[in-house]
């Protein structure tokens, strides 16, 4: 949702369970943990797909994640700030709802964030 539900690649509008995460190959864990989504495209299945089979350059990669607006990126940034979502012990629905609830994950979902 924090690329309004479109390809960084191609700009095709996609459901946003189809998009794909791309991982920019040749950066190392310790850079990807300062700055996660500097090395990181939304892609659908089809672009996906071609960065690995048709090795598109680093640099190219590099240049669609610079093209990002800023108000997108902030979007991303936001998402990566979210705390992972732990559930509570307890196989109670109504527990695990709650516990859901608070951690604003489900708010986080609903709002596109």
């Amino acid at each position: 949702m924090a690329t309004d539900q479109q390809c960084e690649c191609c700009g095709r509008r996609i459901s946003p369970s189809l998009l794909e995460v791309h991982c920019i190959p040749g950066v190392s864990v310790r850079e990807r943990e300062v700055d996660p989504i500097m090395h990181i495209l939304p892609l659908c299945p089809a672009c996906h797909g071609s960065m690995h089979s048709c090795a598109v350059p680093e640099r190219e990669q590099r240049l669609l994640v610079g093209t990002r607006t800023t108000e997108i990126e902030s979007r991303i940034r936001k998402v990566f700030r979210q705390k992972a979502y732990v559930p509570p012990p307890s196989p109670d629905p109504d527990e695990l709802f709650a516990s859901a609830l608070s951690s604003g994950g489900i708010d986080l979902f609903l709002n596109g964030a």
